[in-house]
């Protein structure tokens, strides 16, 4: 979306939280790479970030045991958000809900993702 705020600085932000609550409620760069990796979680507690990125690579790194909800755009790019694609100028957002393998007690992560240009990729690990 061009346009969108992306105000956040330059460079990259690599961030491990181990906990729900240090899960930042939006992670955002003006140019750079963002990779949030979600597999350290020790929570139960539902989980749900938004990422804003003006151009670069964002990487989430979810568990295989979580119950992921996604929402991915990407105004000039690649998406790939669990197997869901698009890629190109203006492709249409991309969203679902990917369960994992942790049955009924599995966590619950919402990401939401927009960038202008670049590479978006949510994935497990």
């Amino acid at each position: 979306m061009p346009g969108t705020d992306c105000t956040g600085g330059f460079g990259d932000i690599n961030a491990v939280p181990s906990t729900a609550a240090d899960v930042q409620p939006v992670y955002r760069r003006t140019v750079g790479n963002i990779e949030l990796d979600l597999t350290q979680l020790d929570t139960s507690a539902p989980v749900a970030t938004e990422i804003y990125n003006g151009a670069g690579t964002t990487t989430v790194l979810v568990p295989a045991s979580a119950d992921v909800r996604f929402s991915c755009r990407v105004q000039a790019g690649d998406v790939d958000c669990l197997g869901h694609r698009t890629n190109g100028m203006g492709g249409p957002v991309v969203t679902g809900t990917d369960r994992g393998s942790g049955g009924a007690d599995a966590p619950q992560i919402t990401v939401d993702i927009t960038q202008d240009a670049g590479k978006v990729e949510v994935r497990r690990d």
